[in-house]
């Protein structure tokens, strides 16, 4: 048996969806992030940085920030609509940096954004 050999997966690979395998390269000075179904292979900076742009992509809640660049807008604009209670406030992250609600602050744009129209 292969007693505690066993691949490190990770996220999954953004060309296939197959979760990635970590591999240290022989002089164990770098990881690599390999994708065995479609042999794609990736740096550790890579890697992260495409695990945090899925991140922000998928989260319901982030930091004003992150919620700021997802959605175009400065993130004193977000501070601002989450102390005025516009937008719900969904805890802190683990620094203590505050979350907002991502649904709530979309729907804040979209009404901000939103032309009005007067009849005439």
């Amino acid at each position: 048996m292969r007693d505690g050999i066993r691949d490190d997966r990770g996220a999954p690979c953004v060309q296939c969806g197959t979760p990635m395998t970590r591999v240290t390269t022989t002089h164990g000075a770098q990881d690599m992030y390999r994708c065995k179904p479609c042999h794609r292979e990736v740096s550790a900076d890579q890697y992260h940085y495409a695990v945090g742009v899925a991140y922000r992509a998928h989260a319901t809640s982030l930091t004003a920030h992150d919620l700021g660049e997802r959605l175009g807008i400065k993130a004193s604009v977000i501070r601002v609509w989450g102390s005025r209670g516009l937008i719900h406030k969904r805890g802190r992250t683990n620094e203590g940096v505050m979350l907002y609600d991502v649904s709530d602050a979309q729907l804040r744009r979209d009404v901000v954004d939103t032309p009005t129209t007067q009849a005439g």
